[in-house]
C-alpha cells in the first residue's frame, strides 16, 4: 500500500515530477530518521564510556587533585580577589569537587565542602551557619520570584481557555482509540509555535484521507479487541505509536504502521493532497535536524562529550577518544605542576583568565559553527 496521485485532470510530466517529489522526500525521511536514531546510540555510548573512564582517571589522578583543590580552597579565602575572580574558582572548585572528588570518594568530597564554605566564611567574617543562611536565603528569594511568576502565567493561561484542541479535530474517530493512552505525549499538541508550519500540519492532518487511515488502523490495531495476551502487547506499543505519530503529524510512520496492520489498495491523492504531503514531509526533515540539535544540547555532559568525541565514522570517533585518553595520560603530571604554578595570586589570577578565555572561545565556536553563513 502506497500514496499514489490521482492520474485525471493532470499532465503525466506534471504528475511525475510530484510523485518523484514524494519518493524522494519519503526516502530521504526515513533515512534521516534512522541515522538519528543511530546518532543518539553513539552519542548514549560516548556519554557512557566518558563516564567509566573519568572516574578511573581520577582514581589514578585522585591524591593529585585534592592538593590542587586544597590549594585553591586557601586562595578563595583571600579578600583581594575581584567577582570574577572569585566567581571563576568557584566554577573551578565545584567542576572539581563534584564532578570528580564526590565520584571517587564522597566522605572526602563532603570534607573539601566544609573547607572551602569555611574560607569563605572567614574571608566574609560571618559563621559557617550564617553563610549557608545567607546562601539560602538567597535561592529561595530567588525561587520564589520564578514560582510566582510562572503560577501567575499558568493561572492566566488555564484561565483563558488556551488548551488546544486535538490537532486532528476527530469528532467521529472511535472514542476507544482516543481512550487508550491518556499521556501527554500522546495525546499534547507538539506543533511549533509558528504559523507556517503548525498551518501545513493541520491542513495535511485534517485531510479525509488522513483521518480515514488513523480511524482504520486504530480499529484494527485496539488490543481490547485481541485476546492472545503476546499479541496484545504488540498492538499496545502500536497503537502508542500510532498515537504519538498523529500527535507529531508525522505521515510516513502513520503510513508505515497503517501498512503494517491493514491490508488494502493504495491510497490515491489529488494534486493539492499530495502537494500538502511534500511540504509537510519538508517540514519534517527540518524538525528532524532540529531534534538532533536539541538532543546534543540536552546536556551540559552530553554536549561537550559531543564536542569531545563525536565523529560521523567510527574511525574518526576512535581517533578523537585516543587523543583523549593521550592526554589522560599526562593529566597527573600536568596538575602537580599547576600545584607547584599557583605560589600567589598573581599567578593564580593568569590561570583564571586563561580558563574564561578558553571557554569563551569555545561558547564562539559553538555559536560560528551553527550559524548559516
Amino acid at each position: 500500500m502506497d500514496l499514489v496521485l490521482d492520474k485525471r485532470n493532470i499532465g503525466s510530466r506534471r504528475k511525475s515530477r510530484l510523485q518523484e517529489r514524494f519518493e524522494k522526500l519519503r526516502s530521504t525521511l526515513e533515512r534521516q530518521s534512522r541515522r538519528n536514531t543511530r546518532f543518539r546510540l553513539d552519542l548514549d555510548e560516548l556519554v557512557e564510556f566518558y563516564h567509566r573512564r573519568s572516574i578511573e582517571n581520577d582514581k589514578v589522578v585522585f591524591d593529585d587533585l585534592v592538593a590542587l583543590i586544597e590549594k585553591l580552597i586557601v586562595f578563595a579565602g583571600r579578600k583581594s580577589l575581584s567577582d570574577w575572580h572569585r566567581g571563576e574558582l568557584d566554577e573551578w572548585l565545584r567542576e572539581l569537587i563534584e564532578r570528580r572528588i564526590s565520584q571517587v570518594d564522597q566522605e572526602i568530597a563532603e570534607r573539601l565542602r566544609l573547607d572551602y564554605r569555611q574560607a569563605i566564611a572567614r574571608s566574609m567574617g560571618i559563621s559557617v551557619d550564617e553563610l549557608v543562611e545567607r546562601f539560602e536565603g538567597a535561592t529561595e528569594y530567588v525561587e520564589y520570584g520564578f514560582d510566582e511568576r510562572d503560577g501567575a502565567e499558568r493561572t492566566d493561561y488555564w484561565d483563558d481557555g488556551a488548551v488546544q484542541e486535538d490537532l486532528f479535530g476527530f469528532d467521529d474517530v472511535d472514542p476507544e482509540a482516543d481512550a487508550f493512552d491518556t499521556s501527554f505525549e500522546a495525546n499534547g499538541p507538539n506543533w511549533i509555535d509558528d504559523g507556517e508550519e503548525a498551518h501545513i500540519g493541520r491542513t495535511v492532518m485534517d485531510g479525509s484521507w488522513a483521518k480515514d487511515l488513523f480511524r482504520r488502523a486504530a480499529q484494527a490495531l485496539h488490543p481490547d479487541r485481541e485476546p492472545d495476551p503476546e499479541r496484545r502487547q504488540v498492538k499496545q506499543e502500536r497503537m502508542r505509536e500510532l498515537l504519538r505519530a498523529r500527535k507529531h503529524g508525522d505521515i510516513m510512520a502513520m503510513l508505515n504502521i497503517y501498512s503494517d496492520s491493514v491490508s488494502g489498495a493504495n491510497i490515491v491523492l489529488a494534486e493539492q493532497e499530495m502537494t500538502e504531503i511534500c511540504d509537510a514531509l519538508e517540514h519534517q526533515l527540518d524538525a528532524l535536524e532540529l531534534e538532533k540539535q536539541e538532543y546534543i544540547y540536552s546536556h551540559p555532559v552530553r554536549h561537550m562529550v559531543f564536542e569531545l568525541f563525536y565523529h560521523s565514522t567510527k574511525k574518526g570517533r576512535k581517533r578523537r577518544v585516543q587523543e583523549w585518553e593521550h592526554d589522560l595520560q599526562h593529566e597527573a603530571a600536568d596538575v602537580r605542576d599547576l600545584v607547584t604554578f599557583l605560589r600567589n595570586l598573581t599567578r593564580l589570577k593568569t590561570v583564571l583568565e586563561d580558563r574564561r578565555d578558553a571557554r569563551s572561545a569555545m561558547l564562539a565556536d559553538a555559536l560560528f559553527e551553527n550559524m548559516p553563513f
